[in-house]
């Protein structure tokens, strides 16, 4: 199980957390704004930055209305999502009720209004946030009035259209970027469209120290370093793995009353902690290829072997690899899958690696076909 929301204990990511607040500080300035992109495999932390994302806009006074993509398009949905953040009383009704400070006219009637029109109301700083981005395709399904109006929507708020502060904070998958491209956003500020990476090493052993101390409940006198320095060997700075680790750290010492030695924690509970942390990082990779069949499995480690020394890989090297073996179409939509899946992820230069060492070993050396049939999805 992947853990989502907001961390139980968050440190890192400094970096786009300044470019992010910077970025707020010039849509207020300018009372303009523009989509903010965190895009990347399933378990790197997206969500978890995006509440750090509502957090800090909160603290500088913005409103904060989360939505779904049919946010963009249907009114309707629109309204109960702001009403829901911002707790709008309609209909004569005047002051400053919401939570957020954001003030209310007399007889605003949501109904007349188109979104553009909604989201223009007022002129009180807004963050609009959606997580699971990559569902916006689904409007790709939808007819030409409805597309017409998500591709307005976005440029408006991409290109700073609206008389106020209003910012459009979205986290996805891999091809998030691509489907935003094809609805009209073909260009990002350069800081603002970012490809989220494992968290760096001292932010890593800080997340595990507080799993460990707080939520294990154990003195701060007692020595972890041994702790610490081996379950990092095996997180590899994802997020998810650093996080099912220390829950296993903290559910271990909770329940166990002499895990100490000399002012130390033992070996013995450290085994029984990187065990329980390894089966549930074998979950996580299981996870990533469940739907795929074998024969696809199969060409997904056969092209990793061979492509070694070109790792990381390009979108192209991948398919051709793919073409060996299935029709181009197939070869085409199995990478896009392989990208949705977690089991490939882009890097800032536009290639494309596996995103966690252990992973990549995992399907190379075909442990995913341990007990597996050979028909059908894992």
């Amino acid at each position: 199980m992947i853990d989502r929301g907001k961390a139980q204990y968050f440190h890192g990511r400094e970096r786009e957390k300044s470019v992010f607040r910077k970025m707020l500080n010039i849509a207020k300035k300018s009372m303009s704004g523009t989509i903010f992109l965190i895009q990347g495999s399933p378990g790197v932390g997206k969500t978890a930055l995006l509440e750090e994302f509502k957090e800090m806009a909160i603290v500088d006074h913005w409103g904060v209305v989360k939505i779904k993509p049919d946010g963009l398009w249907d009114t309707e949905q629109l309204k109960k999502y702001l009403k829901r953040e911002w707790k709008i009383k309609l209909k004569d009704f005047k002051g400053k009720a919401s939570a957020y400070g954001v003030q209310v006219e007399a007889n605003f009637e949501f109904s007349k209004k188109s979104v553009l029109q909604i989201l223009e109301s007022s002129k009180n700083p807004l963050l609009l946030v959606l997580d699971e981005a990559q569902n916006i395709k689904k409007v790709f399904n939808t007819d030409f009035t409805t597309r017409n109006t998500v591709e307005n929507v976005l440029d408006e708020i991409h290109n700073g259209g609206f008389d106020r502060p209003l910012m459009f904070a979205v986290s996805g998958l891999g091809m998030t970027k691509n489907i935003l491209q094809e609805l009209g956003i073909s260009r990002f500020n350069q800081d603002c469209a970012i490809n989220l990476g494992k968290i760096d090493q001292l932010s890593e052993r800080k997340i595990i120290r507080d799993w460990i101390y707080q939520a294990g409940n154990i003195d701060k006198n007692i020595n972890v370093d041994l702790w610490i320095h081996e379950i990092t060997k095996e997180t590899c700075g994802w997020a998810q793995h650093i996080n099912a680790y220390g829950r296993s750290a903290s559910e271990y010492l909770r329940t166990k009353t002499r895990e100490f030695d000399q002012g130390c924690l033992t070996r013995l509970g450290l085994d029984n902690v990187l065990e329980e942390g390894k089966r549930k990082r074998l979950e996580y990779y299981k996870e990533r290829v469940i739907s795929f069949h074998y024969e696809e499995i199969e060409e997904i480690t056969k092209m990793l072997n061979e492509k070694t020394i070109l790792y990381p890989m390009k979108r192209r090297d991948i398919i051709c690899s793919f073409k060996k073996e299935f029709p181009t179409e197939k070869s085409e939509d199995l990478f896009e899958r392989v990208v949705e899946k977690g089991v490939f992820h882009r890097i800032d230069d536009g290639r494309y690696i596996v995103p966690v060492p252990s992973m990549k070993h995992w399907l190379m050396s075909h442990q995913w076909n341990i007990k597996e049939e050979k028909n059908g999805p894992l």
